[in-house]
């Protein structure tokens, strides 16, 4: 139990940081990203509105330039801008004829090039987006037509260096965090992991210690019963005693079951398994007017120790016939599934509110306290059924039907 809190705690820290690191770099990327992309459009827009040239910077002297969102995002032209940017323009007339081709500000296109390019735009149809490492802009004129293609090589490998660098750092951080969280996760669990430990104990030391005045006081009914004859209050005695036992080897049986950390598991037939224990519970439900009906597919095959399962239908089975009606009827059903084997148990008896379904599996929970006292529960089954199916990495719920039917699922 305290290796499943360690490791449920590593996830929890794990994911939570892995979250806000995701987060983190993914915003650092997007903005790059959305810096970039603006500031490409912005650069083909200034060369669409002066027939694609750039217009010319007259210095600003003695006036410093104040800093503005543009600048912030990377917008920012200055003398050098026009001898930084990279690009090439293509313009034909309405003819489709070729007027002009400058690629005088690119040295790795070649007018030829530069008309291929301005060909495979036109079969596209778009009048802006991506030419393998270049933007492209297209701008309708009265008279003419006029391509931009921006060489965006730099930006693009910036991008993706970002991208690249920023993800490999999101995998080192992780790894480091979970050899960090792995390392210290036991100093931050100690508190809780000895409080569990000290419950243990307390559990186990309590219950072998009541076991002997349970003993003795068992051996006194004897004596009374031999000198003074059988009597009502002997008979209380000896029910009232019969229910300590049983609740005191059933704390036993909860700490022995945490205490074991491996189980051994076998394969063997759930059949003859539900069959076995629904005979022995035949003649309880026949004493009570009870009829216990089995449902089961031809063969299902189970992995697991056969011990503790046959302990859980043991626990669902005594279970529903202790709180259905009298002439009832309590149906098991086995099927085996893609996933896995489905066991259901279901009876009628009172109604359960939804809300109160979750709680069933709870230590010591009873519903109505008058009726398990007559029917002798305590709490106890059904938290251990829920610890033997966990122990097998199943699941168990219960579910409220029509007519006051409640079922007990279990898929493992």
């Amino acid at each position: 139990m305290i290796k499943k809190l360690q490791r449920k705690f590593i996830k929890i820290a794990m994911i939570s940081f892995g979250f806000v690191l995701f987060l983190i770099i993914g915003a650092i990327n997007f903005m790059n990203f959305y810096q970039m992309i603006h500031r490409t459009d912005h650069i083909l827009n200034v060369l669409a509105e002066n027939n694609g040239k750039f217009p010319r910077i007259e210095k600003e002297k003695k006036k410093p330039v104040k800093p503005n969102i543009m600048m912030e995002m990377g917008i920012h032209f200055t003398e050098e801008t026009p001898y930084e940017t990279r690009y090439f323009i293509v313009k034909w007339n309405r003819d489709q004829q070729i007027e002009e081709i400058n690629t005088g500000h690119i040295a790795a296109i070649s007018s030829k090039e530069a008309q291929e390019y301005a060909l495979k735009v036109m079969e596209t149809g778009k009048k802006k987006g991506y030419m393998d490492q270049y933007k492209f802009l297209l701008i309708e004129k009265e008279d003419a037509f006029l391509l931009i293609f921006l060489d965006c090589h730099q930006e693009l490998f910036m991008v993706a260096f970002v991208c690249f660098w920023s993800c490999i750092i999101m995998i080192i951080s992780l790894m480091i965090v979970f050899v960090l969280v792995f390392i210290f996760s036991k100093r931050a669990i100690k508190p809780v992991a000895e409080s569990i430990e000290k419950q243990k104990q307390f559990i186990s030391d309590a219950g072998h210690e009541i076991k002997t005045p349970i003993t003795i006081i068992s051996a006194n009914v004897d004596v009374l019963e031999l000198l003074e004859g059988e009597n009502e209050w002997i008979l209380s005695i000896r029910h009232q005693i019969k229910r300590l036992t049983e609740l005191v080897q059933g704390l036993l049986n909860m700490a022995k079951m945490e205490e074991q950390e491996k189980l051994e598991f076998v394969r063997f037939c759930m059949n003859d398994l539900v069959k076995k224990e629904a005979e022995v519970f035949e003649v309880l439900a026949q004493a009570e007017e009870k009829e216990i009906k089995i449902n089961i597919d031809s063969e299902v095959w189970c992995v697991g120790e056969e011990k503790s399962i046959q302990q859980l239908i043991n626990i669902l089975l005594d279970n529903a016939i202790k709180y259905s009606n009298k002439r009832s009827d309590i149906e098991i059903t086995v099927r085996q599934q893609k996933k896995g084997i489905r066991l259901e148990i279901e009876n009628i008896g009172e109604d359960v509110p939804v809300e109160e379904l979750d709680k069933l599996f709870d230590r010591f929970y009873r519903m109505d306290s008058s009726r398990a006292r007559e029917t002798g529960g305590y709490g106890i089954g059904l938290a251990m059924a829920k610890a033997i199916v966990e122990r097998h990495k199943g699941k168990i719920w219960a579910e409220s039907t029509d007519r006051n039917k409640i079922k007990f699922i279990v898929l493992f």
